[in-house]
């Protein structure tokens, strides 16, 4: 067993950059842990591929179903009122979750809320996290600017002058470099004053400039920047600790996909393009599902949350309660038909600018059912067929990885009552803005967006390359390097210390 871990994770990580980077021994510190230990070929994420949810499932080792966080938005439309969640939609959604406000007191700027944190606070307490279970076996564990700190001996957030430069990222087309640069230094100082025997770091600058820059981009990040971060941590560590106490992996939340911009900027999406068909379909008052936006007197709720697709609770009419669920033949299945007429330009839609957007629709008729995916034939007037997903992917089709399973992964009464994906994948239709145009964007079930790089290294740790996981197993495999088991997790260790042959639940 070790006697010390450190989880790096890399938001928005995408694997073929990594993995070229190392074999073509460009990046030092992941070429030793290449050298060192093991990589899988094929480590999933979550789906919709998203960085509060995915992040949740890192540090739980649980399906979003489990955890609770169900998308960077998502509706609990139980409460009452229904309150929206959109954990990083804007400069004052994240500091909610990093347990920030903007003005108050002691400090003016920035002070503590002492509330938790939006996202910890919605994480199920049936599922813990890795610091819990690490608390509860007795050992300490440290984790450095992400969101996700529950249970954590010390949960390091960003400083008031990290805040600040991310402000000027933001605002002024900084690079996010700025915002990660004093992490491994944070890190270091706190290791050297009470060493830790899990050490967590998050580097969320490669999203945001994967975004700004499109995938290409990623490679001078992790090259120029990241791996010598690492490098620099990595020979502190050492010259505190022998390196036999140390034991090192890498993970992503999730991948990401380029999109051109001459190419895709008129295939640019967002919730309002959706509400033409809902109002043909009667409904009348909607709106996004935002933390900040009072919810109760709507008809339709929508959620975007991810790059390829979109959430929609509809309320039951009949009723007018959000608790109760919507008719499936009045309520839903006329705002189904209208999406597949709109994306087939058919009447009322003839003149639809996005034509061909949709890819499939998700829905149920009950919120303790199971998504399907709705099938119909045009002209969409009547009623579709409700199709299991393992017949409607049995097909194997390359486009979309492990579909089944990571759309059953969403499978939770607080889910949307239609989730619609685009036709992302193959056309690139999405979910982003013309004057604030991403190039770097993820959510989808497509290789780019689902495939994240997954390494570990130590002594002890086999060499080579296990051919499968989900990012369930990366957090119980971590425990059990420190002898930690997390039994409440939906993912298993992985044979990280065995042949290498198996593969991961």
């Amino acid at each position: 067993m070790a006697k010390r871990a450190i989880m790096i994770g890399i938001d928005g990580c995408h694997r073929d950059t990594l993995y070229r980077l190392i074999d073509e021994k460009q990046v030092p510190f992941f070429n030793w842990m290449a050298d060192n230990g093991v990589r899988v070929k094929n480590a999933v994420t979550m789906f919709p591929s998203t960085t509060a949810s995915c992040c949740a499932t890192l540090y739980t080792g649980s399906w979003y179903r489990s955890h609770g966080l169900l998308n960077n938005e998502w509706v609990d439309r139980f409460a009452d009122p229904p309150r929206g969640r959109s954990y990083i939609e804007c400069l004052y959604e994240a500091l909610l979750s990093f347990d920030k406000k903007l003005f108050g007191l002691p400090t003016i700027l920035l002070p503590d809320r002492n509330e938790g944190g939006q996202i910890n606070n919605d994480l199920c307490p049936d599922h813990p996290t890795i610091y819990e279970e690490m608390t509860a076996a007795g050992k300490i564990s440290y984790t450095f600017f992400h969101y996700i700190g529950k249970g954590a001996t010390v949960w390091a957030r960003p400083a008031r002058t990290d805040m600040l430069r991310y402000g000027m990222i933001e605002q002024y087309g900084k690079p996010y470099q700025m915002f990660d640069k004093m992490m491994a230094t944070r890190a270091i100082r706190l290791m050297r004053k009470r060493p830790a025997d899990l050490l967590a770091i998050y580097y969320g600058g490669n999203d945001g400039h994967s975004h700004r820059h499109g995938v290409p981009g990623q490679e001078t990040y992790l090259r120029d920047f990241i791996d010598k971060e690492l490098t620099r941590l990595k020979t502190a560590l050492e010259a505190m600790f022998p390196q036999d106490e140390l034991y090192w992996s890498v993970c992503a939340d999730h991948g990401q996909s380029n999109l051109d911009k001459e190419k895709h900027l008129e295939r640019c999406m967002w919730i309002e393009d959706f509400f033409p068909q809902l109002r043909a379909a009667g409904f009348e008052k909607m709106d996004r599902g935002l933390s900040r936006n009072e919810l109760g007197g709507l008809d339709v709720i929508g959620t975007l949350g991810h790059g390829a697709g979109a959430g929609f609770y509809i309320k039951n009419r009949k009723t007018g309660d959000w608790k109760t669920p919507p008719d499936f033949a009045s309520d839903i299945v006329p705002a189904l038909n209208n999406f597949m007429k709109a994306s087939a330009g058919l009447a009322p839609f003839g003149d639809y600018k996005f034509k061909g957007y949709l890819d499939f629709l998700l829905t149920r008729t009950r919120f303790d059912e199971p998504y399907r995916v709705y099938v119909n034939k045009p002209p969409y007037d009547a009623a579709g067929e409700l199709v299991p997903l393992e017949e409607h992917f049995k097909g194997g089709d390359p486009a979309y990885v492990k579909p089944v399973e990571r759309l059953r992964g969403i499978d939770s009464p607080k889910g949307p009552d239609i989730v619609l994906l685009l036709d992302y994948c193959e056309n690139r239709f999405n979910i982003n803005t013309v004057e604030g145009f991403h190039p770097g964007q993820h959510g989808s079930l497509c290789p780019d967006d689902s495939y994240v790089p997954m390494l570990f290294a130590g002594p002890g740790v086999i060499r080579g390359e296990l051919p499968e996981a989900f990012t369930i197993n990366w957090s119980p495999t971590v425990a059990s390097m420190l002898g930690v088991k997390m039994p409440r997790a939906d993912g298993a260790p992985l044979p990280i210390f065995g042949n290498g042959k198996g593969s991961a639940r």
